[in-house]
């Protein structure tokens, strides 16, 4: 059976436009959760040059028919010119979250 559910890895420069974004995000109903990691350091290369900096990762709940929207309105409120957004397929998990992500959090 395909996976219909997903978690979708975003780094954000800061906090505040992580909380903006994944506020957004859930409150218009396109994902039904979304997860602060907290701050980490990237290594990365740049325009060619070896960058490192200091990021905030969310993971966001989602149905997988719903990625391309959601990755279009990160793109359009993200102040990165290429940022991760990354998804993963949900292949595992108990039946009622399953059924609670279909539901959209009901």
């Amino acid at each position: 059976m395909a996976a219909k559910n997903i978690i979708i890895a975003v780094t954000m420069p800061n906090q505040k436009v992580a909380d903006k974004i994944c506020e957004a995000l859930l409150n218009s109903r396109k994902i039904v959760c979304w997860q602060d990691l907290g701050k980490i350091k990237s290594t990365y290369f740049w325009q060619n040059k070896k960058t490192k900096s200091r990021e905030v990762l969310v993971l966001l709940i989602a149905l997988k028919k719903n990625f391309n929207i959601i990755a279009k309105e990160i793109k359009r409120m993200h102040p990165y010119k290429v940022a991760q957004i990354t998804a993963f397929d949900i292949s595992q998990t108990t039946k009622d979250y399953a059924s609670w992500i279909k539901g959209g959090g009901k």
